[in-house]
C-alpha cells in the first residue's frame, strides 16, 4: 500500500488522508450509494463526492467506482476502508461517553439476523423497555448479515457463529439442532423422532446452495452415505415452509428456524448431533455503547431460558 506521506512539492497541507475524507470514504464503503452517505453524515451529495475525489486526486489512487449494483470499492479502496473503518466505532463510543444522558434517547440500533424466528423474543423485550429507541432490522442470509456486521452497516449481527476474528465479540445465545420438517399429511408425521436413514428415499425440497442450511444438510447426508432426490429448490425460508405443508417433499431445517404451523411437523433426528450455536456478534470497539449494552443485557437473560427449553 503506498504510502499517505506526500512526496516532495505537494503542498504542506495535504500531510495524510484528513477526517472529512475518511468519514466520506467510511460512509460511502457502508451504504454503496453517495446519496445515502451524504445523508447519514448530514452533508450534501457534491460534498462526499468532492472528498472522496480529493483523496484520489491526492494520492493518485482510484478509490470507488461505479458498477451495475451501485458504488463500489477498488481493491485499494477496500484495502484503505479496512484501515480507517474503527474510526466510526470510537467516535461513536466516545460520543455515547461524553453526553452520559439518562436513557438512550433517540439512538438508532441497527441489528442483521438470519435468525429472526430465534431471536424475535429478544428484540420484543428490547422494544418494550425501550420504546424511544428505532429499530433497523435486516433480514438476509447468514453471509450478508456477517458483512453488513463488518462493514458497520449493522451493530449487532444475530446469526450462526462464524469463524473466529479478533474483531469481534461473541455471545453464545442457544444451540440450534438440525430437524425433519414434514407434511402433516405424511407418513412419518406419527413418529416422535426418526433417524436420518428413515430418509433415505424422501425427495427434498431445497434451498440456497450456499446457505448455512444448506450446507449442513449436504454435509449430514453425506456422512449418512444417502443420496439427496430433489424435487424443489426455492428461494426463501417461507416457500419451503409452504412447499412442505402441501406436502410437495420433505426439507432438513434449523429446529429454532420453523414458525408454529399447524400444517407440518417438525421432528428431531435422534442419530446425529450436527447443532449449530446461534449468537449475538458485535464489534469490540463498540461494546461501551449504552444502546448495544441494554440489547446485549436483555439478551442475556434470555439465553439461558432458551437452552433449558
Amino acid at each position: 500500500m503506498k504510502s499517505l506521506i506526500p512526496k516532495a512539492g505537494i503542498p504542506e497541507v495535504l500531510m495524510g488522508i484528513t477526517y472529512p475524507q475518511m468519514k466520506a470514504l467510511n460512509a460511502v464503503a457502508r451504504r454503496r450509494n453517495i446519496t445515502h452517505a451524504a445523508q447519514d453524515l448530514g452533508i450534501s451529495q457534491p460534498a462526499v463526492t468532492a472528498q472522496i475525489r480529493k483523496l484520489e486526486n491526492d494520492y493518485n489512487k482510484q478509490v470507488i467506482e461505479r458498477g451495475p449494483n451501485g458504488v463500489q470499492l477498488t481493491p485499494f479502496g477496500l484495502q484503505l476502508y479496512r484501515v480507517t473503518q474503527e474510526l466510526d466505532d470510537m467516535e461513536a463510543a466516545a460520543n455515547a461517553l461524553l453526553e452520559n444522558t439518562p436513557g438512550l434517547g433517540q439512538v438508532p440500533l441497527k441489528l442483521a439476523t438470519s435468525s429472526s424466528q430465534v431471536f424475535m423474543p429478544v428484540i420484543a423485550a428490547f422494544t418494550k423497555k425501550f420504546p424511544e429507541v428505532r429499530l433497523e432490522i435486516e433480514h438476509a442470509d447468514t453471509d450478508i448479515v456477517f458483512k453488513s456486521l463488518l462493514e458497520q452497516r449493522a451493530d449487532i449481527g444475530l446469526m450462526p457463529e462464524r469463524p473466529e476474528d479478533n474483531r469481534l465479540e461473541v455471545m453464545r445465545f442457544c444451540q440450534n439442532p438440525l430437524a425433519a420438517v414434514l407434511s402433516k399429511a405424511h407418513p412419518l408425521a406419527t413418529f416422535d423422532r426418526i433417524s436420518i436413514q428413515d430418509l433415505r428415499n424422501e425427495t427434498f425440497i431445497s434451498g440456497e446452495p450456499n446457505s448455512v442450511t444448506q450446507v449442513m444438510t449436504e454435509k449430514l447426508l453425506k456422512q449418512a452415505k444417502l443420496k439427496k432426490k430433489t424435487s424443489l429448490l426455492l428461494y426463501s425460508r417461507e416457500a419451503i415452509h409452504e412447499a412442505v405443508a402441501n406436502n410437495i417433499g420433505i426439507t432438513i431445517s434449523f429446529q429454532r428456524d420453523v414458525p408454529p404451523d399447524p400444517r407440518f411437523r417438525v421432528l428431531p433426528i435422534s442419530d446425529i448431533t450436527v447443532d449449530v450455536w446461534e449468537c449475538l456478534i458485535w464489534r469490540k470497539q463498540r461494546s461501551d455503547i449504552p444502546v448495544i449494552q441494554e440489547f446485549i443485557k436483555i439478551a442475556d437473560s434470555f439465553r439461558y431460558r432458551q437452552n433449558a427449553e
